[in-house]
Order: structure tokens, then C-alpha cells, then sequence
């Protein structure tokens, strides 16, 4: 392959990465109700040190009639905190 090909399909490549990059950034995405439940436990494991039923740390999240893994909820605590 030579040089000049290589130089077209890196720039083809670089075009594409920034239309996928900025195509509709100023549409935010929408947050669903699972993503809020792990903040807001986040956010209340943080606070509180309970959950939002009031389990002192819970080893199983229940919410919205799911279960959570704990160890997802427990590193969101750092952004949060932060």
C-alpha cells in the first residue's frame, strides 16, 4: 500500500471519527430510571451510609423492582463524592 493511500484512508478515518464525535451535541442523552437509582443510592451511601430503603450498607440494592450489584453502586461513591 503507499504512502499516499495510507494518507487518504488516516484521513478518512480522522473525517468520520469527528462528524460521529460532533453530530447532535447539543442533544443531551436522556438518563433512564436505573442510571438515577445508582446516583441517588450513590448519593445516600455517601450521606448517609444507608441506602434508600435504610439498609446500613446493603450487600444487594433493591430498586424500581430490580436488584442492584453493590460493588457498581459503591465505586459510583467516588465520582459523587468528588
Amino acid at each position: 500500500m503507499s504512502q499516499k493511500a495510507k494518507l487518504l484512508i488516516l484521513g478518512l478515518i480522522v473525517i468520520l471519527a469527528g462528524i460521529l464525535r460532533f453530530y447532535r451535541l447539543g442533544n443531551y442523552p436522556s438518563i433512564f430510571n436505573d442510571e438515577a437509582a445508582v446516583g441517588y443510592n450513590a448519593y445516600s451511601i455517601l450521606k448517609t451510609g444507608k441506602d434508600e430503603f435504610g439498609q446500613t450498607f446493603p450487600l444487594f440494592f433493591r430498586s424500581f423492582g430490580e436488584g442492584k450489584l453493590p460493588l457498581y453502586i459503591y465505586e459510583a461513591v467516588i465520582p459523587v463524592a468528588i
